[in-house]
């Protein structure tokens, strides 16, 4: 093999440890390093093949040598599948799973059984153990994300279903307040509460419709299991923050900042409909915070980082919607603590 060759195989090899280390870290550009590191890691991938193949000393080694090639190649189109979120990653994981399992495997282990030469032999063992791994640990990972998605799809049930109470509880509150000098503050409870409502609902929709390639009208009835792109964290970060964090935050419809300001003018507007002494009460038990906190334990340092940040900077779509559920449902409770006030 050529200088050359090994050259572009370390240049490759460097931009997918870079790459993931800012996967690791959610930096900017992780995806683009991840993806032009394959390109040259394939190449050093045929440039060995070639190589081998000249020095192979048998039909069978050569045999397991270019299925080793097609198997890597195939790890490397899942992984970019994988790491643009594209369609059918899963499929291509399971696909290269069982190309290694059932083809890999006995073409390499009738041509260990032939190889007179220890050291080649000993090698090519240890790389095939190695490469085995590998795939276990990426199809490891890819089981735990599901397990995550489930688990995370269960909060989400359990804040809708924490949401529903509330309202059925609210919708009590409103039939049995009969005071008619509330009248005016009741209905305008309503509709602030119900106007957020949507609001939260519609950028729920516009998140999954943007991430998934799904129209709206489909994204309402899709239960959340079955969204593509669950862990897809650069779209909905560029949407509602920015591709800079609190440095340049995104403002306008559809962002976190906006949403945020509709939570704040939401609290201002349900507490001036109590009375002066109860107000105070109540702005410390509704809720819907949204000051600025210390992430902490997330990331190692003592930044105060903004509530959009904390809530939305490279956060997968998965996160998110069990978030929006979480605020759907405060609303509800702060709506019922301003009717009981009322009453």
């Amino acid at each position: 093999m050529n200088k050359t060759a090994k050259t572009i195989g370390i240049i490759g090899g460097l931009m997918l440890l870079v790459g993931g280390i800012f996967k690791v870290m959610h930096y900017p550009g992780a995806s683009m390093l991840l993806i032009f590191g394959l390109v040259p890691a394939l190449i050093f991938l045929f440039a060995w093949m070639s190589s081998a193949l000249k020095e192979a000393n048998s039909s069978k080694e050569k045999t397991a040598l270019i299925t080793i090639a097609i198997a890597i190649a195939i790890m490397c189109v899942s992984a970019i599948f994988k790491i643009m979120h594209w369609p059918g990653a899963n499929i291509t994981l399971m696909f290269h799973a069982a190309f290694l399992l059932l083809v890999v495997t006995p073409v390499v282990l009738m041509y260990l059984k032939t190889e007179s030469n220890e050291t080649k032999r000993n090698g090519r063992v240890a790389f095939y153990i190695f490469y085995v791994g590998i795939t276990g640990i990426i199809l490891a990972k890819g089981g735990l994300s599901g397990n995550i998605v489930g688990s995370i799809s269960y909060m989400d049930s359990k804040f809708e279903a924490q949401k529903a109470n509330y309202d059925l509880k609210n919708k009590h509150l409103y039939e049995t307040i009969s005071d008619s000098s509330n009248a005016e503050k009741l209905e305008k409870l309503k509709m602030l509460s119900a106007n957020l409502q949507k609001y939260v609902s519609d950028l729920k929709l516009h998140l999954v419709s943007e991430v998934s390639g799904l129209s709206k009208e489909v994204a309402d009835t899709i239960n959340i299991n079955y969204i593509d792109k669950l862990d897809n964290y650069d779209i909905p970060t560029h949407i509602l923050i920015g591709d800079d964090g609190d440095s340049n935050l995104k403002k306008g419809p559809n962002t976190a900042n906006d949403l945020k300001l509709k939570i704040e003018q939401y609290r201002a507007a349900i507490l001036d409909l109590v009375s002066a002494d109860k107000k105070e009460l109540l702005n410390k038990t509704i809720g819907l915070n949204t000051e600025s906190t210390n992430k902490g334990s997330i990331v190692y340092d003592s930044t105060t980082y903004s509530w959009e940040t904390n809530n939305f900077y490279h956060v997968p779509l998965f996160t998110i919607i069990p978030t929006l559920s979480e605020l759907q449902s405060g609303i509800s409770y702060a709506e019922g603590e301003i009717l009981s006030s009322l009453k």
